[in-house]
């Protein structure tokens, strides 16, 4: 799939996010309320670095809180993976195949 048709389909995904994403969101905001963030760390592929631009500037500049990127280990298995510190991460990955762990 190339940009333009990402672009073409802006409006289809966003649809179905605010009618299916939002528990997901929620579930997300109540594992921060009252958590002490010290940082927050993003791992982002591809398309996924302009959201990880925005969560970025959310988390940065909305909250005060220093955000960075970390970097691609180099796959052994095929697989790529983010390289992240033993501290758990708050999320694992933006895209596609995003999971998060509270």
């Amino acid at each position: 799939m190339g940009l333009r048709d990402e672009i073409l389909e802006q409006p289809e995904v966003a649809t179905r996010f605010l009618r299916d994403g939002l528990p997901q969101v929620r579930r997300i905001a109540d594992a921060l309320d009252g958590r002490e963030l010290d940082v927050v760390l993003i791992a982002a592929r591809g398309t996924s670095d302009h959201a990880a631009i925005y969560a970025q500037y959310l988390f940065g500049a909305l909250h005060r809180l220093p955000v960075s990127f970390v970097a691609w280990r180099a796959p052994e298995d095929g697989r790529s993976r983010p390289l992240v510190p033993d501290a758990p991460p708050l999320a694992r990955s933006l895209g596609s195949s995003a999971r998060c762990a509270t």
